[in-house]
C-alpha cells in the first residue's frame, strides 16, 4: 500500500513540483492536489481513490473531490467522476462488481453506484438533507446509510417568509439510520428506504454483523454516548 500511494503521489504531483518556484505563494499552494481516500478492492487488484482540487472563482472558493481508480500496481488510472460538484466516500460492494459514493451533483448529496466493469453511475437514493457515512451490507443487498432530519414544513415556511428566528435547542436535528434495498423498488421506480431510528438519538457511527442481520449503532444522547443493537428481520 506505501508503494500504491508514493506511485499516486508521482502521478499527481510530480509535474507541479517541476514547476514549482523557490518560492511558493498561496495561489500555488491552493493549486496542489491532493489525495483524499483510498480504498482496496474487496480481491486487492484495484484502489478507489479521491482527489482533492480547490475551485477558486468569483463566486466560489471550496475543495471538489473526483474519484478515480487504478491497479494495485498504480497502473491504469481513470478518472470516474467529473465536473464541478463535490463527489467523494468511495467503496467497494462485497463481491467488487459495483463501486458506490456520494455526490452533490444534484445539489443534494446522494448516493450513487456504477458498475465496477464501467458504465454510467445510477443515483439510488433522492434524500432532502443529506447522505452520510453508509455502509454495504455482507450480501450485498443493501445499504445502510446516515441522514440528517430535514427542516419541517413549519421552518420552511418560515425560511422562505424571512422569519427565520427560533429559540435554541427548540427543535434537535439529529443524524437518522436508514437501510436501502438494491433488490426492492416501489411503485415510482425508487429503490425502497426504511427509517430505523427514532426518538431523540443521533446516530454517530455504525457496522454491519458478519450475517448482514443487525446492525450495531454508537448513538449520542444529551451528550453521552452510548450503544445498542438494531436487529433485522428478513
Amino acid at each position: 500500500m506505501k508503494q500504491l500511494l508514493s506511485l499516486l503521489f508521482g502521478f499527481l504531483f510530480l509535474p507541479l513540483f517541476v514547476i514549482a518556484q523557490q518560492n511558493w505563494s498561496p495561489e500555488q499552494c491552493l493549486k496542489l492536489k491532493n489525495i483524499s481516500s483510498a480504498i482496496a478492492s474487496p480481491d486487492g487488484s484495484r484502489v478507489l481513490y479521491t482527489v482533492r482540487e480547490a475551485v477558486m472563482t468569483d463566486d466560489r472558493s471550496e475543495f471538489v473531490n473526483q474519484v478515480w481508480v487504478c491497479n494495485a500496481d498504480g497502473s491504469a488510472h481513470v478518472q470516474l467522476t467529473r465536473g464541478d460538484k463535490n463527489s467523494a466516500n468511495p467503496g467497494w460492494s462485497p463481491d467488487g462488481k459495483w463501486i458506490s459514493f456520494t455526490s452533490s451533483r444534484d445539489g443534494k448529496n446522494n448516493l450513487y453506484i456504477l458498475p465496477a466493469a464501467g458504465g454510467e453511475s445510477e443515483k439510488i437514493t433522492d434524500v432532502k438533507t443529506a447522505v452520510g457515512i453508509y455502509a454495504w451490507s455482507p450480501d450485498g443487498n443493501k445499504i445502510a446509510f446516515q441522514m440528517l432530519d430535514a427542516a419541517e414544513s413549519k421552518e420552511e415556511k418560515d425560511k422562505k417568509a424571512k422569519n427565520d428566528w427560533y429559540f435554541m435547542d427548540e427543535v434537535v436535528k439529529q443524524n437518522r439510520l436508514y437501510l436501502l434495498s438494491l433488490n426492492s423498488k416501489d411503485s415510482a421506480g425508487k429503490y425502497r428506504q426504511k427509517k430505523l431510528s427514532t426518538g431523540n438519538y443521533n446516530i454517530n457511527s455504525f457496522d454491519w454483523s458478519p450475517d448482514g442481520k443487525q446492525l450495531l449503532t454508537a448513538l449520542g444522547k444529551h451528550l453521552k454516548p452510548m450503544t445498542i443493537i438494531i436487529a433485522m428481520f428478513h
